[in-house]
């Protein structure tokens, strides 16, 4: 992780900001959205365009843009996507079935009390909700709604 904190400063200061050419804007107003590609078709040759991000109409000329830094930043994607599930497959075959069996008691203990941690965290959350959405209504509102539920229990 510090490897990486010392990379990314190294690349950040190091690096100089790519200028983008700016050239005129011309307007399309058929379109009502943001395309993912755009081909457009000049003297025979098509050229196809990405949507990269938006830019305001403000700051087009002095829009500078790091790409060196763009290309190094940490995607989530690729990771849970691409990097994680080989680590997670190394791990699980060269374990050992003697090591597992022997920490089996700390394995269940881990999974039941993360699960019960987890239960009771977000029980409390949805608990808070509920009470949270009652203090903006009047308070007789929601007596008559408890006495009506108590009424119709009783009868």
């Amino acid at each position: 992780m510090v490897y990486g904190l010392i990379m990314g400063l190294i690349i950040r200061y190091s690096t100089k900001a790519s200028n983008l050419d700016s050239g005129e804007v011309y307007g399309c107003e058929k379109l009502k959205g943001n395309p993912g590609t755009l081909l457009i078709n000049i003297t025979e040759h098509i050229y196809e365009y990405a949507y990269k991000r938006e830019i305001s109409q403000y700051n087009i000329n002095n829009h500078q843009g790091n790409m060196m830094l763009e290309k190094m930043t940490f995607d989530a994607g690729i990771f849970f996507n691409v990097l994680l599930p080989p680590i997670i497959f190394h791990a699980g075959y060269s374990l050992k079935k003697r090591h597992f069996f022997r920490n089996l008691g700390s394995i269940l203990t881990f999974a039941f009390l993360g699960t019960a941690i987890s239960c009771l965290v977000i029980g409390l959350f949805c608990v808070n909700v509920q009470e949270d959405r009652y203090v903006y209504q009047e308070k007789s509102r929601v007596h008559k709604d408890l006495l009506s539920a108590a009424q119709s229990q009783t009868q």
